[in-house]
């Protein structure tokens, strides 16, 4: 269960370069209350912020190494 009563389940991944989400699985509709919204949606933005974070970070290493793998010759 993943709330009281509730088995609604949704499972989606972003997509960083097309910019939008790829739902993996989905098991038909279902209505939240705005209680439950309000108590679920900070801790998904906070999971989406940290992972922007996370990913500048990569990005930012990719280039340094893309530099220094052209600065020694090794890229083909």
């Amino acid at each position: 269960m993943y709330g009281r009563g509730c088995d609604w389940l949704i499972r989606a991944s972003l997509i960083r370069k097309k910019c939008c989400w790829e739902i993996h699985r989905y098991n038909g509709r279902h209505t939240c209350t705005i209680g439950t919204i309000h108590k679920i949606i900070p801790r998904y933005s906070r999971t989406v912020e940290e992972y922007n974070i996370n990913y500048k970070r990569l990005e930012e290493r990719a280039e340094a190494y893309a530099k220094w793998y052209d600065a020694l010759g090794l890229r083909h």
